[in-house]
């Protein structure tokens, strides 16, 4: 008989609309801002950011914003506002490392851009609730990069040889 109520219960609570007992977590990762603070080469640098996704649960994917061909131009970089940088969900328990890198794209195609900085942002679904966790890499050591911190958003100082740049990113759950 206490069976059947057990039973009963979790059929009722999985009618109750918006309850979930393995919620799925839908987030939004911005970059709310980016300015070029100092140069030493006349803010000519062509700017993109690579995202890399690591998955908890085996998914592994690279995207590049803007897309190519397109770049920034440091010097045009005061419009460049709440531009989308990676998009997901998250299932019960699953953890997702996204290295974020803003690269200095070489003149020639098939050199390799020149990274400014590198930064992880950990994201984790623990029951139905975002954790997020923002960190340096241990495979930056070459740039300074200096965390800030205004509210609800997440600030940087990435600190090139010869730019600095500040950077802002948003994190919302949609």
């Amino acid at each position: 008989m206490r069976f059947c109520r057990l039973i009963n219960f979790f059929v009722l609570l999985s009618l109750v609309p918006g309850l979930s007992l393995a919620q799925e977590i839908h987030v939004i990762l911005k970059l709310a801002e980016i300015r070029l603070e100092e140069t030493a080469t006349h803010g000519n640098e062509s700017l993109y950011f690579s995202v890399t996704q690591y998955s908890s649960l085996g998914s592994s994917q690279e995207n590049r914003v803007p897309q190519k061909p397109v770049h920034w131009l440091s010097q045009q970089l005061v419009g460049i506002k709440n531009v989308v940088l990676w998009t997901g969900s998250l299932q019960e328990g699953e953890k997702v490392r996204l290295i974020l890198s803003l690269v200095d794209q070489e003149r020639i195609p098939w050199e390799v851009g020149q990274s400014l900085g590198s930064l992880q942002l950990n994201l984790r679904n623990h029951h139905g609730h975002l954790r997020k966790q923002w960190s340096v890499p241990t495979f930056e050591k070459a740039q300074a990069i200096e965390m800030l911190k205004p509210a609800g958003k997440q600030r940087f100082l990435l600190k090139g040889v010869d730019a600095q740049y500040e950077v802002t990113f948003l994190v919302e759950r949609k």
